[in-house]
């Protein structure tokens, strides 16, 4: 049985974690603060140490040093109150799994745990070979998993941005870091691709190298840009049939056509609540957070998208710029909800990879927009940027 270690007195996150589906069979141990977890490790074998999220990063890593002197090879989850860039920079360093600042959503950083319990190899697969607060250069392993962690660690040193914003960056810089792994390395865990990210007063700019030969214009029939006006999404078919995963298009032109469709039969949105809260009516008080826009329309109408909760439950909602219209976040005292459009996009694909037969690595890539163009232009160099 895998064992993590949970550093803190927050008996409400652990309660979470273990009402996860992704660390079910897993014994989560608790250690009132750092010296008591350094006792536990000498004492026991622990597959994966969550830290205290009330201790600095710079705190955390000094433990973990510690800790790795009984048990070589431990991994970690970073839990941290705020992390400036040269912080997140340090985690990569110390070979941190994945680091995750506050807000968290305890279903993330159980699904990244139990990652960490099953990763083998993975040290090594993400190295820093400078770094600045606005300048980072990497070197990355072609595995899936350490896509998955780079994404992930990218997402948080890019909190300075919007969450669309960085939602929308990300995107854009999966797809480039899949197609660099994908297409220049065929997914080789031998092989290894460069990825930058430079941060200057008017733009965001990733720049990818990787040890292919470029793409050639026979393959951008693959891509969006082949499309016809009348079919925006051919290229999805075509990707199909040859057995390559689905391009994020798709994907962006399903968020469109949901949330247009939430602006005409508003009780979707009110299904979306009612199926975000259904698991948690143990929980006396919640909060949910609905875009501006629903907010208003929430407000006027709280019979209508609240019907489906208890109604024993004491339910605030409140507008929030971040979350997208048609979706909601439901925060409640065991961490949060995320039932945002994009997110159960994404849960959507992701059963959609498994039921086409794909391993559980592969099922952890999400699709994005495919930027085939830029590799034409650039041969193997790839660029993902954001203008402000």
């Amino acid at each position: 049985m895998a064992r993590v270690l949970l550093i803190g007195n927050s008996e409400e996150f652990k309660q979470g974690l273990e009402a996860s589906g992704d660390l079910a069979g897993c014994e989560i141990v608790s250690a009132w603060g750092n010296v008591d977890a350094v006792r536990r490790v000498r004492a026991r074998t622990i597959d994966v140490v969550v830290t205290d999220p009330d201790t600095s990063v710079r705190e955390d890593l000094e433990l973990l040093d510690e800790l790795r002197a009984s048990r070589p090879g431990l991994k970690a989850i970073v839990l941290a109150a705020a992390a400036a860039p040269v912080d997140l920079i340090a985690t990569i360093r110390s070979h941190v799994f994945a680091c995750f600042v506050a807000p968290f959503d305890v279903r993330q950083v159980a699904e990244m745990t139990k990652r960490a319990i099953d990763a083998v190899d993975w040290r090594d697969g993400i190295s820093v070979e400078s770094g600045l607060p606005k300048w980072i250069s990497l070197t990355v392993s072609c595995r899936h998993l350490t896509a998955e962690r780079l994404i992930h660690f990218m997402s948080e040193y890019r909190r300075d941005l919007p969450e669309d914003d960085r939602d929308d960056l990300m995107m854009a810089f999966r797809e480039v870091l899949m197609n660099a792994m994908e297409h220049g390395a065929g997914f080789d865990a031998e092989k290894v691709i460069n990825v930058s990210a430079i941060r200057t007063d008017r733009a965001i700019v990733y720049h990818f190298r990787d040890p292919g030969t470029g793409f050639t214009t026979d393959l951008l029939e693959l891509s969006a840009q082949a499309n016809r006006e009348d079919d925006p999404i051919a290229h999805l078919e075509r990707r199909a049939e040859m057995g390559m995963r689905p391009g994020g298009f798709g994907m962006m032109v399903a968020k469109q056509v949901i949330r247009q469709e939430i602006t005409l039969d508003r009780t979707i949105l009110a299904q979306f609540v009612c199926e975000a809260t259904a698991g948690i009516s143990d929980q006396n008080e919640i909060s949910i957070c609905f875009n501006p826009e629903d907010y208003r329309a929430v407000s006027a109408n709280r019979a209508l998208y609240l019907a489906g909760i208890s109604d024993k439950m004491q339910i605030t909602i409140k507008p929030d710029d971040s979350v997208s219209a048609g979706g909601c976040v439901v925060e409640t005292q065991n961490g949060l909800v995320d039932a945002r459009v994009e997110t159960q996009l994404a849960e959507i694909f992701k059963r959609l990879m498994q039921e086409r037969g794909h391993g559980s690595d592969e099922s952890l890539e999400l699709p994005a927009e495919a930027e085939l163009y830029l590799a034409e232009q650039c041969g193997a160099e790839k660029y993902a940027y954001q203008q402000d």
